[in-house]
């Protein structure tokens, strides 16, 4: 009871500040209703799933009607509502956004597979945010989901159909290949077949004879040039590995185009010396120089000069920074200058692509500049090109340098050997019963005596009943069963000191490397005429009779 007009006072005072304050909770209910309204709308606007999930127990307190997969009900947990689960992600296909976003405190973006309401799997991209309190803990964390069910669908389909595209290049380009090379094939098959013919006849001069024997020698060695070619082009290594005079290789490309290109064209020849030789095979390196010069020469159909300048050249750390793959240290460099039309930056970017070719249908395989690639690269290289629509094109080559060539010595192929050998023993090793027969007869119209193994295990039975008679052992590489590989090191086994020459159609790759290395005398290619064969088996008879190389 109030006793005094005082405390009456204050009392009066006491409730016209209650009344403010209720009055002002009120505007503040009403601001926070209409906040949380606000929200709440901003939220169901949102056209995808949208949670805020309890960091404690992954309990599911606030989701809009994009996000309702399922029951919330029934499945008040994010892992039970999108994944199905009776438990939290483990973390193997589906990473936990929630466990993530704990160990970090940051947003983090994951991509999981979640499931409608239907069963339905849908690919989903979900972001993930820490919602922190007062104190800076982590309470809650705010997870809104991209459906990119579409997306993944699209990229599926756009990759399979570029696949499909790819694969049907590969069959053109197959065709393209098969028709190129069947083309020069048949023109070969019909000189060796039609000359053959001529000396199966009775009655044939003896002049006729020798010049038909020629005619399909010549013939013979543009196919063993062809398949180089394919070799080069398929960067299965060098068949030959010698130093090679390029400025010399350069000299006989250039003579002997200036006699066959169009006369309007003219070739100019610039070598500055001292040029250094080079290591590689001398008729891969003289092909890529006719390719290259050809290509130059058809692209000046109007006339006009063609330059090629070869000169050395040093390279050091930053001039290497703009040309891939090429390394410090002294080359070769040749160039091939022409001024034609040139070419545009998309016809250039696919130009040493394998079967490209801006020709008309027939008039190309579009295998030059590739199988010139293929090559260079093959030979530690670099192939660039540079070109400009209307301006012409320049092509250079980078070649590792050795010593100037003026301190080279000839082929070896053209070497004769001081004596060869007769009345050794040879045991020729291949699976190719035809080849076993004309290599043989060659064999032993040199004066060797020849004992013939169509496989790996023949010649070890032959090397063990002729003991001590062999002299050498011309060895194939590619054979069915024992191999040559296993075949050697089961005639080393048998005799460490024994001479082995390797053979192959293949080129000399990995598997000769190795076996040159562990011992072996020497590497043949196939094909090989009378005069190679003779200088290899003169060289691997001279060479000393000890395992230790």
């Amino acid at each position: 009871m109030v006793d005094t007009p005082r405390e009456l006072g204050a009392l009066r005072a006491r409730v016209v500040e209650l009344e403010r304050s209720l009055a002002e909770r009120g505007r503040d209910g009403a601001r926070l209703e209409r906040q949380t309204r606000f929200l709440n709308n901003v939220i169901e606007a949102l056209n995808h799933p949208f949670y805020v999930i309890d960091t404690s127990d992954y309990t599911i307190k606030l989701a809009n009607s994009a996000a309702k997969f399922g029951d919330l009900a029934a499945k008040p947990t994010c892992y039970a509502l999108t994944h199905d689960r009776d438990e939290p992600c483990d973390g193997g296909d589906h990473l936990c956004p929630l466990q993530l976003v704990k160990s970090t405190g940051r947003p983090v973006t994951v991509e999981h597979v979640h499931y409608d309401h239907q069963g339905r799997p849908r690919n989903i991209e979900v972001h993930a945010h820490p919602v922190f309190d007062a104190d800076g803990t982590m309470v809650q964390m705010i997870e809104y989901c991209l459906d990119i069910t579409e997306r993944r669908q699209a990229e599926q389909t756009r990759e399979l159909l570029e696949a499909r595209l790819r694969q049907s290049q590969k069959l053109e380009a197959i065709g393209t290949l098969a028709g190129g090379v069947g083309h020069d094939m048949n023109n070969t098959l019909a000189v060796i077949m039609g000359g053959a013919s001529i000396l199966a006849r009775n009655h044939v001069a003896e002049h006729t004879r020798r010049e038909v024997v020629e005619r399909i020698l010549d013939a013979a060695h543009k196919g063993a040039a062809l398949t180089r070619n394919l070799l080069g082009f398929a960067r299965k290594g060098k068949y030959v590995i010698e130093r090679v005079d390029l400025g010399r290789v350069i000299e006989q490309v250039v003579e002997l185009l200036s006699r066959t290109i169009p006369k309007q064209v003219a070739l100019r020849l610039r070598l500055e010396p001292p040029l250094s030789a080079v290591e590689g095979d001398p008729n891969q390196l003289s092909q890529v120089v006719m390719n290259l010069c050809l290509n130059a020469v058809q692209a000046m159909s109007a006339g006009g000069p063609v330059t090629v300048v070869a000169r050395d050249r040093e390279f050091d750390r930053a001039a290497c920074d703009d040309r891939p793959g090429l390394a410090p240290g002294l080359y070769v460099q040749l160039e091939i200058i022409d001024e034609g039309v040139g070419m545009d930056e998309a016809t250039l970017e696919h130009a040493i692509e394998p079967f490209f070719t801006t020709k008309p249908l027939g008039e190309g395989t579009g295998l030059g500049l590739s199988m010139a690639y293929g090559t260079v690269n093959n030979h530690g290289g670099v192939l660039q090109l540079a070109s400009r629509l209307g301006h012409g094109t320049t092509a250079t080559v980078l070649l590792p340098a050795m010593a100037p060539v003026d301190q080279l010595a000839g082929s070896s192929t053209d070497a004769s050997p001081a004596a060869v050998s007769k009345g050794g023993t040879i045991l020729l090793v291949d699976d190719e019963e035809l080849f076993r027969s004309v290599a043989g007869d060659l064999l032993e119209s040199l004066g060797y005596t020849v004992l013939r193994a169509e496989h790996g295990e023949a010649a070890l039975r032959l090397y063990q009943q002729h003991a001590g008679r062999i002299g050498l052992v011309i060895l194939d590489i590619a054979m069915p069963g024992m191999g040559g590989a296993k075949c050697f090191e089961g005639l080393r086994v048998l005799d460490a000191a024994a001479r082995v020459l390797v053979c192959s159609g293949f080129s000399q790759g990995d598997t000769v490397d190795e076996l040159l290395k562990g011992g072996a005398v020497g590497f043949l290619p196939k094909p090989f005429d009378v005069n190679r064969l003779t200088v290899a088996v003169a060289e691997a008879l001279a060479s000393p009779r000890s395992s230790a190389r």
